[in-house]
């Protein structure tokens, strides 16, 4: 018996008289006539403490009992899908948790920020659902997500999801038209997961089709021009959907453990030429604390994962590596590419001094270790690269600010002690020194960074590696390559 079903069972067993109150009840009036001369509700309450006193004491208790229950019981909310028990009362929890962070403890900043404002907020914002508060907070109707479905991402998605901000912040996501099924049906669990989510797709303009895309432009234009291919397939859709959200924030995925150009990141930065705030909630976490959340909270993530994939964007450039790789490894592979073009370093390398001399601190040029590689510039190039008759040359233009070459410097270290006895291994950074017209005449044509070249002489040759970045491919190629020029 529930609940509901003791209140009228409470009234009927005990506020009814039992047969012997009732067989009982004409000897009572003969021995008290004088209740007679007594008002209507006086009488009532006599005969009602007569038949019912005891059963009163015992009842009055047990109603208060059920009272409680029928309180409690209306609170709470009804049964559902036993598999949705465990999210449904981390909601709850959620929600409290939702309700003290939503006060207005954090600081407000002005647009744009200045930077003691940044300064002052990134001392202040370190939780990430911290971070993402104040943002909802300070940019309520202007604040969007964006978000490649990568691990960083589906977290952020579920903190969204559990702060009760999925109906205030939309997510915005790029088909690039090239993304691997696993993708798309990601896409699909995601929606299923948290349908109270407003996801926006951006495919390239006026495409939403591969195939139409790929007969305007090419099949290869991701290999033959990856900056145009960037800009129409990923650039151009993303500014489209910010413009179109009137976003003046937008979160992001980046963590500083992921390497490369995001070691220095703050949760709270601000694009002066987007004029945008960039938020990077997780931007302290690292890759095992993004991976402990999703298993401990059971978020959908790409089933590439369990097959070796660390980072996952087209199908052409992405691929599956060690345990022991970088996390952005087996990205861009195939198309000698960083994050960015390559003569990006030279304007940041200029940055970085300018705020060296501000700062009145000494400027230290940044370095990537290669154990024994022999590094040229503009001084020796000639004399050491082009001139030498010794052996073969294996020459990598580089850059210590580029994110793949961070990423590729451990595979060429390893290269470098397999083939340091018959192949001289040498590098050339463009960061502070750019590439001749003497250079380019002489072979070294190159866009992007890291780019490999295999140097011979007697004659003189210059050969471009146009290979994935693999260990194994690399060495390969370099031994196919020597054993064909000495035929």
């Amino acid at each position: 018996m529930d609940s509901q079903q003791l209140v009228p069972f409470f009234f009927f067993h005990f506020m009814t008289p039992s047969q012997t109150q009732i067989e009982w009840l004409p000897k009572y009036h003969k021995r008290h006539a004088s209740m007679q001369h007594l008002s209507c509700h006086e009488i009532c309450w006599q005969r009602f403490m007569l038949y019912h006193r005891r059963k009163l004491f015992i009842g009055m208790p047990v109603l208060f009992v059920c009272l409680a229950l029928l309180l409690v019981q209306s609170h709470v909310p009804p049964a559902t899908d036993p598999k949705n028990t465990t999210r449904t009362a981390n909601s709850a929890i959620a929600t409290g948790k939702s309700s003290l962070r939503h006060s207005n403890r954090f600081r407000k900043i002005s647009f744009p920020p200045t930077p003691d404002e940044l300064q002052r907020i990134n001392a202040e914002l370190r939780d990430p659902d911290d971070v993402i508060v104040w943002a909802s907070q300070q940019f309520p109707h202007s604040l969007v997500q964006v978000s490649s479905f990568g691990p960083t991402g589906l977290v952020i998605m579920d903190k969204l999801h559990q702060l009760g901000l999925f109906p205030q912040i939309p997510v915005i996501t790029i088909d690039t038209l090239h993304l691997f099924q696993e993708t798309y049906d990601l896409m699909k669990r995601v929606r299923r997961q948290y349908p109270d989510m407003s996801l926006q797709v951006y495919t390239p303009q006026n495409y939403d089709q591969r195939q139409a895309f790929d007969a305007e432009y090419g099949a290869d234009l991701w290999k033959t021009d990856p900056n145009k291919y960037g800009t129409l397939t990923k650039v151009e859709p993303m500014e489209r959907g910010l413009k179109e959200h009137h976003a003046q924030a937008w979160i992001t995925g980046r963590r500083r453990s992921q390497g490369g150009e995001r070691t220095e990141l703050l949760a709270v930065e601000y694009d002066a030429d987007q004029r945008r705030i960039k938020l990077n909630p997780l931007a302290f976490w690292s890759y095992d604390q993004v991976w402990n959340y999703i298993r401990t909270h059971k978020v959908p993530y790409n089933a590439l994962h369990d097959k070796g994939y660390k980072s996952i964007g087209d199908v052409m450039t992405s691929r599956a590596v060690d345990d022991s790789a970088p996390e952005r490894s087996g990205r861009f592979v195939g198309l000698n590419r960083t994050e960015c073009g390559m003569h990006e370093h030279l304007e940041k390398i200029q940055q970085m001094k300018a705020k060296s001399v501000e700062n009145e601190e000494e400027f230290v040029m940044p370095f990537l270790p290669c154990g024994d590689c022999h590094d040229v510039d503009l001084t020796n190039f000639q004399q050491d690269i082009v001139l030498t008759t010794s052996r073969d040359i294996l020459l990598e233009f580089y850059s210590p600010l580029c994110g793949a070459c961070q990423d590729f410097a451990p595979t060429l270290k390893r290269i470098v002690e397999k083939v340091k006895d018959r192949i001289t291994v040498s590098r050339f950074d463009i960061t502070d020194s750019d590439v001749t017209n003497q250079m380019h005449e002489q072979g070294f044509n190159l866009e992007v960074t890291p780019t490999l070249f295999l140097v011979q002489h007697n004659p003189f040759r210059v050969t471009k590696y146009e290979g994935s970045h693999g260990e194994f491919d690399i060495i390969d190629w370099l031994e196919r390559k020597r054993a064909k020029n000495t035929q």
